[in-house]
C-alpha cells in the first residue's frame, strides 16, 4: 500500500457524510465489531448517491449500452411493465430540475442518471445483455412470463421495437435461469435458459442470427443460479449450475471443449453452501469460485485445477461424469427404462442406448472419436418401450437394435443409418411380448432373439425365440423339441438376463418377476431346450432386482449379486441351490450394498471388485491383497445423489479399459477407468467476527485502486456490507464494514422484518472515473458508493473493469 491510499482529509469527509446519509434518513456507519481493521484505512467512498426506483426493481445489469465509454444501469420494473435505463452523463446537467420522489422522506435523485424507460408486455423474471445481432450495439434479453425467451434489439437511434420471441416449455422462469456467453467459441454472446427437462442454447451465428436451440438433455428437473466463465482456464466459456437433489444442493459444470462444444456434466465436491460466484480473483487463467457456507458462513475461494494436478497436493481422485435423459418420470416411471451398450452406428465404438418409455423415444449417446460419450439424441420409437439390446441378429454387417414395448404388443426391430436410428418394425411373435435378451443358443455366430411373452387367450408366459432364416424372414426357432417353454413364475415378468449358472458353456436364463418374488432360473439343455430349475434348500437368490446381479468375469464366468452388507459371488449346485465362491464384506454400520461389478481398474493382472453402496453414497473398490489374495477396501469414489438402478460395464472412450456406467433416475454416470477430473483447491477461507452476520452473496472488483481484487459479503441479516482485501499470501482479510441502512429491533431481530437486503449488487464503474463503485438495489432504490480515489491527484489509475 502506498502512502497515496492512506486516510486523508478527503477520507475523514467520507466517513462523516456516510453517517449522515443512508436509505430512509438511517445513517450508514463504517465500523469494525471488535475494532478497526488497519486495511480499513486503505478503503473509502464519496458519498452515496441515491436513486429512487420501484421495490419490484430487480435483475440489475452494469453495462455500457450506447457505447459512450460510460456505464449504464439497466433495471427491470415489474411493477410498471418497463425496463428501466439508467444511462451515465458525463457531466452535471447545467440546470438540473429538482427530482423528488414522492415519498415523505423527500430524498433527492442524483442527477448521474438520465431515467430512460423500455416498456415490455411481460413480466420480467431474469435480464441479460450482450450483442445478439453483431451490430456491435449491446441488446437486452430476458424471461417473459410464463415462458418466452424474448431479444430486444437496440436501435440506432428511436424506440426499442424490434424483438425476437421464443416460446419456451417446461421453464421455470426465475432469475438465474438465463445466462449469456460465448458457449461455441466463434466470439459472438449467445443465450442459455435452464428448463425443467431441458437446457436450450441459442447460438449466434457468424451473421448475427440467433435460431432454434440445440437442446441438452438436464440430469435433474431443479437446475438454476446458471453462470456463464471459464472455469478451467482454457480461454473457453463454461456454463455452470446449481442442482437440488434429496435436499442437497450441488455445482455442476459443463466445461467447453476444443471444438466449442459443452461436455457432459461434472459435479464438484463443495460444502453446504448458500452462494456460488464465479470471479477472477487472482488475475490467472481460469476464474475461482467465491462460495458462502451456509453452515459456518465462511467465504472460500477455491480453483479448478487440471486433472494431472500441479504436482502439490494428493492425487485427484476420480470422478463421475453425468448424462441426463432430460424428461423424468416418478420412480416407479424411471425403473422401466432400459439401458443396453454396443456400436449402433458402424464406427467401432461402443454407444449406450436409453429407453424413454414416457416418451415415446429411444435415447442414443453415441461414443465421439475424441473420447467419451456425446450428450445424446433422442429418436422416436415406440410407446412404452422397457426393453432395448444391441447385437447383430440377421448375420449381416452392423448391428441391430431389438426393443419391446408392453402396451403396444410389439417386439420390434431397427437400425441406425446415415446418424437417425429407424422406427421399430413389428417382428410376428406368439402372443404378448413383456422382455427380451439377446441369447446364442445354438453356438454359431451371432445370437437369436429370446423373448418371454403371454399366450394369446392363454394363462402363464412361455419363452420363445426368432432366428433369421435363410430367406431372410425372422422366423420362431424351437427349444429342443418344443416350439415354446413354460416359464413358472407367479408375478410378470419384467427382466431377462443371460448367465452360464452351472458353467457348462450352454447360456441360461434368469426371468426376473415383479411382487418380490425370486427370479426363475431357466436351464439350457444338451437339445437346445431350455428347463425351469427349482432350487431347494441352500442360499437362495431371494427377491432381487436386475440391479444387483452382475454377470461378467473374475477368473472365470462369474455371477456376483449385491446382498445389503456384502456381495457375493455365486455358482449354482448340482441340486439347484446356489453355492458361495466368494464374499466381499463391508463393516461400516451404514453401508447398503446395492450393486457390484467387477472390472480391471489398476491395469495389473486380476479384476477389482465395485461395490455400489448407496447407504454412505460411495462406490467402494476392493482388490486381491496379501497372502491369501482376499479383497480388501483400496479407493473410493463419491456416488452423489446418484439414485442407483444398475450397472453396465464397457469400453466408452476407445482406451480398450473397460468403464463403468451407472445407470440412476434421470441419468447414468460413468466411472472412466484411469481418468481423474478436474479438482478444487482452497485458495483462501473468511470466517466473520460478528456471529449474527449472515453472508447472502458476494461480489468482486479492485475497490481501493491497489491493482488486486477485494471481495464484497453481503449481510442480509444485519444489512451490512463486509469489505474483504484479499492477496494470494494472506488469502482473505476483513478491511471494513458498514450498514446500508437501519431497522427497528421490533421488525424482527433475526433479520426477517426487512428481508434480504442489500438483494442485489455489483461492482462496477458507474462514475466515470476510471474507479470501480459499490452499486446495491435496496428496497426501492439503486444506491451508489462512489470509489474514493483517496489522493485527488491519482484520480486515475488506470481503467479498470466491471466485474
Amino acid at each position: 500500500m502506498t502512502d497515496a491510499k492512506t486516510m486523508n482529509t478527503t477520507k475523514l469527509l467520507t466517513a462523516f457524510l456516510l453517517s449522515l446519509l443512508a436509505l430512509l434518513a438511517e445513517p450508514t456507519r463504517a465500523q469494525e465489531p471488535r475494532g478497526p481493521s488497519p486495511l480499513g484505512q486503505y478503503f473509502g467512498f464519496l458519498p452515496v448517491e441515491i436513486f429512487k426506483l420501484e421495490r419490484r426493481s430487480s435483475n440489475l445489469l452494469a453495462r455500457d449500452l450506447d457505447r459512450d465509454g460510460l456505464v449504464d444501469l439497466v433495471v427491470a420494473d415489474n411493477s410498471h411493465s418497463r425496463i428501466d435505463y439508467l444511462r451515465q452523463r458525463k457531466q452535471k446537467p447545467a440546470a438540473a430540475a429538482a427530482d423528488f420522489d414522492e415519498d415523505t422522506n423527500q430524498v433527492k435523485n442524483d442527477w448521474r442518471f438520465e431515467h430512460r424507460k423500455i416498456p415490455v408486455d411481460r413480466q420480467v423474471a431474469a435480464l441479460v445483455a450482450g450483442d445478439f445481432n453483431g451490430d456491435g450495439r449491446s441488446d437486452l434479453a430476458y424471461l417473459g412470463t410464463p415462458n418466452y425467451l424474448v431479444v430486444r434489439f437496440q436501435p440506432k437511434e428511436g424506440e426499442w421495437s424490434e424483438k425476437l420471441e421464443f416460446r419456451i416449455p417446461d421453464i421455470n422462469p426465475i432469475r438465474g435461469s438465463l445466462v449469456t456467453g460465448d458457449m461455441d467459441g466463434n466470439g459472438r454472446p449467445d443465450l442459455v435458459v435452464l428448463g425443467k427437462f431441458e437446457t436450450f442454447i441459442y447460438y449466434q451465428s457468424k451473421d448475427g442470427k440467433l435460431g432454434t436451440p440445440r437442446l441438452l438433455m438436464n440430469t435433474s428437473a431443479q437446475l438454476g443460479l446458471a453462470i456463464v466463465g471459464d472455469l478451467d482456464g482454457d480461454g473457453r466459456d463454461d456454463l455452470c449450475y446449481a442442482t437440488v437433489e434429496s435436499q442437497k444442493r450441488s455445482f455442476c459444470a459443463r466445461l467447453q471443449d476444443k471444438t466449442g462444444r459443452l461436455g457432459p456434466e461434472v459435479r464438484f465436491e463443495l460444502p453446504a453452501h448458500r452462494d456460488v460466484q464465479l470471479q477472477d480473483i487472482d488475475g490467472r487463467r481460469g476464474r475461482e469460485l467465491v462460495v458462502v457456507e451456509s453452515s459456518t458462513n465462511r467465504v472460500k475461494l477455491l480453483k479448478i485445477h487440471g486433472p494431472a494436478g500441479d504436482g502439490d497436493g494428493p492425487k485427484p481422485k476420480q470422478r463421475l461424469i453425468q448424462y441426463g435423459f432430460g424428461r423424468q418420470g416418478a420412480a416407479r416411471t424411471e425403473q422401466l427404462r432400459d439401458v443396453a451398450t454396443g456400436d449402433v452406428d458402424g464406427d467401432g465404438r461402443t454407444d449406450v442406448l436409453v429407453t424413454d418409455p414416457a416418451g415415446a423415444r429411444v435415447i442414443v449417446f453415441r461414443q465421439r472419436p475424441t473420447g467419451g460419450l456425446d450428450l445424446g439424441t433422442a429418436f422416436p420409437g415406440l410407446e412404452d418401450t422397457r426393453h432395448v439390446k444391441i447385437g447383430n441378429v440377421d448375420g449381416a454387417a452392423g448391428n441391430e437394435v431389438v426393443v419391446v414395448s408392453v402396451k403396444e404388443k410389439t417386439l420390434g426391430i431397427s437400425q441406425m443409418a446415415k446418424g437417425r436410428l429407424g422406427f421399430p418394425k413389428p417382428l410376428t411373435v406368439m402372443g404378448s411380448p413383456v422382455a427380451c435378451e439377446l441369447v446364442n443358443l445354438d453356438g454359431k455366430p451371432g445370437p437369436e432373439i429370446v423373448y418371454v411373452a403371454k399366450p394369446a387367450g392363454g394363462r402363464g408366459y412361455v419363452l420363445g425365440a426368432l432366428a433369421k432364416g435363410k430367406n431372410g424372414q425372422f422366423s420362431a426357432r424351437s427349444f429342443g423339441k418344443l416350439a415354446q417353454v413354460p416359464v413358472p413364475v407367479k408375478g410378470t415378468p419384467q427382466y431377462l438376463v443371460t448367465v452360464d449358472a452351472n458353467l457348462d458353456g450352454r447360456p441360461d436364463l434368469l426371468v426376473f418377476q415383479d411382487l418380490e418374488q425370486p427370479p426363475v432360473l431357466m436351464i439350457g439343455q444338451a437339445d437346445g431346450g431350455m428347463k425351469a430349475v427349482s432350487g431347494s434348500g441352500g442360499i437362495q437368490l431371494g427377491g432381487i432386482d436386475p440391479g444387483q446381479l452382475f454377470v461378467g468375469r473374475l477368473e472365470k464366468q462369474s455371477i456376483l449379486v449385491a446382498q445389503q452388507k456384502f456381495a457375493r459371488n455365486l455358482a449354482l449346485t448340482p441340486s439347484g441351490g446356489w453355492q458361495v465362491i466368494d464374499q466381499y464384506n463391508v463393516t461400516e454400520s451404514n453401508a447398503k450394498i446395492a450393486g457390484v461389478a467387477a472390472l480391471d481398474l489398476d491395469e495389473t493382472p486380476g479384476k477389482e471388485i465395485v461395490l455400489v453402496d448407496t447407504g454412505v453414497r460411495q462406490l467402494r473398490m476392493m482388490r486381491r491383497e496379501g497372502e491369501g489374495k482376499l479383497f480388501r477396501p483400496w479407493r473410493e469414489v463419491e456416488l452423489g445423489t446418484l439414485a442407483y438402478r444398475t450397472n453396465r460395464i464397457a469400453d466408452l472412450d476407445g482406451d480398450k479399459r473397460e468403464d463403468l456406467l451407472l445407470v440412476g433416475n434421470g441419468k447414468f454416470a460413468v466411472l472412466y477407468n484411469g481418468r481423474t477430473g478436474p479438482r478444487l483447491k482452497e485458495l483462501a477461507s473468511f470466517e466473520p467476527r460478528r456471529k449474527q452476520a449472515v453472508f447472502s452473496t458476494t461480489v468482486s472488483g479492485d475497490l481501493n485502486g491497489d491493482g488486486r481484487v477485494d471481495v464484497a459479503a453481503i449481510d442480509k441479516r444485519s444489512h451490512r456490507i463486509s469489505l474483504l482485501d484479499h492477496s494470494p499470501a494472506r488469502g482473505l482479510r476483513h478491511a471494513l464494514d458498514f450498514r446500508v441502512f437501519e431497522q427497528k429491533s421490533f421488525r424482527g431481530a433475526a433479520g426477517g422484518g426487512a428481508g434480504s437486503e442489500p438483494r442485489e449488487v455489483l461492482i462496477a464503474d458507474v462514475t466515470g472515473d476510471d474507479r470501480l463503485d459499490l452499486v446495491l438495489l435496496v428496497h426501492d432504490r439503486v444506491l451508489v458508493y462512489p470509489q474514493d480515489a483517496g489522493d485527488p491527484a491519482k484520480a486515475k489509475p488506470g481503467k479498470q473493469k466491471a466485474k
